[in-house]
């Protein structure tokens, strides 16, 4: 009981969810705060990314809007967990955390093995923005879904950790 409080207490969970907690610390190893439930929650959005704070926002599924709080991760929570961490790796690639993006497969492999229908979908979702955020955001989607995110953590770690 008292490993369970103090990693609650450190915004961890032991319950049966599919995010190890070596994830929370890898990010936390390379300056990334993962927050969970934020009052941004209510405006729709499953998570983000925000290089100035150097932090990750995961609107849980099941989370309170404005709690600070964890719950058990969902499917779909780790799915954003996973596309946020993904936007963290591609902007490291330049060699800083400076919140412009770079597409990490340049041969768009990634991409060309995503189901095309969720390429299109992920493409008009994000129509009012410029050509390269589309493929950005494109390539996170593929990522997150068809990537594992222990393997995300360790692009996290390559790219990100001297920054």
């Amino acid at each position: 009981m008292v490993i369970r409080t103090t990693l609650a207490a450190l915004g961890l969970v032991l319950l049966a969810s599919p995010v190890n907690a070596n994830i929370f610390s890898t990010l936390r190893d390379v300056r990334i705060r993962v927050l969970h439930n934020p009052p941004i929650s209510k405006k729709g959005y499953d998570g983000a990314y925000y290089h100035k704070m150097r932090s990750i926002v995961i609107c849980q599924t099941n989370g309170v809007v404005g709690s600070n709080k964890i719950v058990e991760y969902t499917a779909n929570d780790l799915d954003t967990l996973k596309h946020e961490m993904h936007h963290v790796v591609q902007d490291c690639l330049d060699g800083t955390i400076d919140g412009d993006l770079v597409l990490f497969d340049g041969t768009n492999q990634l991409v060309a093995n995503y189901d095309q229908r969720k390429v299109l979908q992920v493409r008009k979702l994000y129509d009012d923005v410029p050509q390269h955020i589309r493929d950005i955001e494109v390539e996170a989607y593929a990522v997150a879904s068809s990537v594992s995110i222990e393997l995300i953590a360790k692009a996290v770690t390559k790219f990100c950790y001297s920054l």
